[in-house]
């Protein structure tokens, strides 16, 4: 049977989630290794209208971010969509970095046995994943925004690479942390984006995956990335000389502009590809999602592949839409079964 895997916040829990479970659907939760406590920095959440407003008040200044509240049936109460950034204004950046300083980071040992208590809860329903994003630009985007991301780059080039700088240090100890979580694990180690362009990658992206990735294999950890570009047939030169073991949220069409057979063709039939199932194919009718899942299958027949959901799954299905998705899930299900 291919293994049909989604990220647990993808599925609201209840009946249908237990019905799939059932089915052999397994459950990936994602944990972090890493966590700061804070010293000399006062942070604060409120709920105004439909916002939550952070604030993070520094010696050197207060920066504000704002999330959006209730996106839709998130089971991942981090998951609110955010809608303003740290960085603004050019003075934004000091205490911004000040914030990413004073952290102190949590004994690496306790985090771990979180982890595998995580795990251990987990058992056979599912797996734990945790991420090491290695390139500080990508961890840039991360705390700018896109817009501010670009903007910091070319209005304030030389505080954009003070931040990177200290990002690097905060994503090492990303690194060190997975470095001794044993026994050995799946590490997702960068992500695969539209925002950053093919030669961006090339400069900013892979020198640092090439830099830690030897390193966690030799500690036993298996390599993924998760390439969740739509026009991934752009990507696709990038995403093979990073030599990931696996790859998630790969999207074949109609989401995607990549087919699972030229990935294959440029990956290796080594790694291992969870194909994200594209949510556009339920409006077609369970019908028309058993034809895509045969049709994906034998693009593939080595077989060295998942099927799922790493985006969106069940993510804002309202109760008028309820029943597509849920025939469409079970068509995914019967068909991989059935292999």
């Amino acid at each position: 049977m291919i293994p049909f895997y989604a990220y647990d916040v993808c599925f609201p829990r209840g009946t249908f989630e237990r019905e799939m479970r059932n089915r052999g659907l397994k459950l990936v939760r994602f944990r972090s290794l890493i966590r700061y406590n804070h010293q000399g920095v006062r942070l604060s959440k409120d709920l105004v209208g439909e916002k939550y407003v952070e604030l993070c008040q520094t010696p050197l200044g207060t920066i504000r971010r704002c999330f959006q509240k209730n996106p839709g049936r998130i089971m991942d109460p981090d998951a609110d969509i955010q809608c303003e950034w740290w960085v603004k204004k050019l003075e934004d950046f000091a205490p911004l970095i000040y914030y990413l300083q004073d952290g102190i980071h949590c004994p690496q040992t306790s985090l771990a046995r979180e982890f595998l208590e995580v795990e251990a809860d987990l058992g056979e329903d599912g797996q734990v994943n945790t991420g090491v994003e290695f390139s500080p630009d990508v961890t840039a985007i991360h705390m700018l925004g896109l817009e501010g991301w670009v903007r910091a780059r070319h209005e304030w080039p030389h505080r954009y690479q003070e931040l990177v700088a200290v990002l690097a240090d905060y994503n090492a100890l990303q690194y060190h942390a997975a470095m001794e979580l044993q026994p050995s694990h799946l590490i997702m180690a960068s992500e695969v984006t539209d925002n950053i362009s093919p030669a961006l990658y090339e400069t900013e992206v892979l020198p640092w995956f090439e830099r830690y990735a030897p390193g966690l294999r030799a500690a036993g950890h298996t390599i993924g990335v998760h390439a969740h570009a739509l026009r991934l047939s752009h990507y696709r030169d990038v995403v093979h000389k990073m030599d990931a073991d696996w790859i998630e949220s790969f999207t074949p069409p109609p989401g995607g502009d990549l087919s699972l057979k030229d990935a294959r063709k440029a990956w290796g039939d080594k790694v291992f590809i969870w194909v994200n199932v594209p949510e556009g194919i339920f409006y077609e009718g369970a019908g028309a999602v058993t034809r895509w899942t045969k049709e994906l299958l034998a693009e593939d027949p080595g077989s060295n592949m998942a099927v799922g959901f790493s985006e969106m799954g069940m993510m804002g299905v309202t109760s008028e839409i309820r029943e597509i998705f849920q025939d469409g899930v079970r068509a995914i299900a019967e068909v991989l079964h059935a292999v």
